[in-house]
């Protein structure tokens, strides 16, 4: 009963397909003998550069889209989103918003007859973007872009250059050095993700890969988070990365080191239609904090804080988070702005 239910709330925001595809699972399960038929689809990199800060890129039409991400340098702020046909990326009809400085910055959600959008706030970096979607649901075996098996995609692994600076992020999280327990698993729909996310690598440059994820030394964070009592995962990589993924949400995105320059990373999301439905939720890492304030539109609250990780869901859908503050005990405090139309209807001065 319990994976039926986390299927069905995993699917709550998808596209009717993924509707018609659940009602398959469910009756194949019963009978033993269900099939479907998939449409067609196909990752593609709808925009790829460098710099162009401060501006959203679109993908050319509206198509049926399995997710929504783009690759880019830690620590630069990055928004993925989907539109009706018509709207613009800040229409209040806009779904999956996704704000963070991770990389890939993801949108795991599929949604049917969409338009993509990417956006670069402050990317500076002069290392190479690439945004990714699909034109349609990857869903037939045959497509060429179905997730592969980690030894499949080893080829796309991340690079760890010997001048990068800061501490590997597996080494810093302390969830790694206990004893991987049942409670640490990762649900099937998150593996088969992190699968997705190692094969998609091979698209982007090399500069920008986190390496190969594996699923099987995941770790369980923390537990029992928000209304729909989520768990926030970490996955390492094979270059010492750390991907973070929650139940319900998919991956989350990824992160290589922490270091002076990226002492923390955060990311704020809005699965449904903005100021409706389910609000956003805040979540991240930060070693060796002692405290996270969330500023809000209206007060602050405090992050739920566990081993450098922490998470928060906003107590309504019409609330924004303005500002993510780190708190140490022995050193200056990081405040990190969350940029203004990362849900619309922001301004800075609001």
């Amino acid at each position: 009963m319990q994976t039926l239910m986390l299927l069905v709330r995993r699917f709550a925001l998808s596209g009717r397909r993924r509707l018609i595809l659940l009602v398959c699972v469910l009756l194949g399960t019963i009978s033993g003998a269900v099939g479907y038929a998939a449409t067609q689809g196909e990752q593609i990199t709808y925009e790829q550069g460098v710099y162009g800060a401060n501006t959203w890129y679109p993908t050319d039409g509206w198509s049926n889209r399995e997710y929504n991400r783009v690759w880019h340098q830690v620590g630069y702020q990055w928004s993925v989103v989907y539109t009706n046909p018509g709207d613009g990326p800040d229409s209040a009809a806009a779904v999956c918003r996704v704000t963070n400085d991770l990389n890939p910055t993801t949108c795991a959600a599929d949604s049917s007859y969409k338009k993509s959008w990417c956006k670069n706030w402050f990317d500076t970096s002069g290392v190479t973007w690439t945004c990714q979607t699909t034109n349609g649901f990857l869903g037939q075996p045959e497509s060429p872009h179905r997730p592969r098996a980690a030894k499949d995609a080893k080829a796309a692994g991340g690079v760890e250059p010997a001048s990068t600076p800061g501490d590997r992020a597996r080494d810093v999280l302390r969830a790694f050095d206990r004893t991987r327990t049942s409670g640490d698993v990762l649900p099937a729909l998150l593996v088969a993700e992190v699968l997705s996310l190692n094969s998609a690598q091979a698209d982007v440059p090399a500069a920008v890969r986190p390496g190969i994820a594996d699923a099987s030394q995941s770790r369980a964070l923390l537990l029992k988070l928000g209304s729909r009592a989520e768990t926030l995962y970490a996955v390492p990589t094979n270059v010492g990365a750390v991907c973070l993924a929650l139940t319900f949400q998919g991956v989350v995105g990824c992160v290589d080191r922490f270091s002076p320059a990226v002492p923390f990373v955060w990311d704020v999301r809005d699965l449904d239609s903005n100021d409706s439905g389910e609000p956003p939720l805040v979540d991240g890492l930060a070693p060796g904090a002692v405290a996270v304030i969330i500023g809000l539109k209206r007060g602050s609250a405090q992050a739920k804080l566990r081993d450098g990780a922490f998470f928060y869901e906003l107590k309504d859908p019409t609330d924004r988070p303005k500002t993510i503050t780190i708190l140490y005990a022995n050193r200056p405090a990081q405040v990190v702005r969350v940029p203004s139309s990362s849900r619309p209807g922001d301004s800075p001065d609001e």
